[in-house]
């Protein structure tokens, strides 16, 4: 299994882990999908979201706003915008690091480790 997955994993990484000038090629290709006269049809979902999100800490009086707001709003919405499971959005971020390789600093781990959290996926 320890070749099949390093074979899996680009060496370079996604888009979101290319340097320019990579990423503004591969990002002009998904660029209209955040249009914001495209977004604006979204924003009644967003807000919702981000007051979801704010509410589930708010009360503690204290968070971590990178893990609790600025990195699952994000991943909401890309997911919700190109048609995921928004509520999938911790599965579709492990998914994205899995595809960022070495780069990833959100979900450590080796290539094999972040491929298990994977599988159970794929196995149903």
């Amino acid at each position: 299994m320890a070749g099949a997955v390093r074979r899996a994993v680009p060496s370079r990484g996604t888009l979101l882990g290319l340097d320019n000038p990579d990423h503004d090629r591969l990002r002009a290709a998904v660029n209209t999908f955040f249009m914001p006269r495209r977004l604006a049809r979204y924003e009644p979902w967003i807000r919702e979201r981000a007051h979801r999100l704010v509410d589930g800490f708010a009360q503690d009086g204290h968070t971590n706003l990178k893990t609790s707001f600025a990195l699952p709003l994000p991943l909401q919405v890309i997911s919700h915008v190109v048609g995921l499971d928004a509520d999938r959005w911790e599965w579709i971020g492990a998914a994205l690091g899995f595809f960022l390789g070495p780069r990833d600093v959100h979900h450590p781990g080796t290539p094999e480790e972040k491929a298990e959290l994977l599988m159970p996926t794929f196995s149903r």
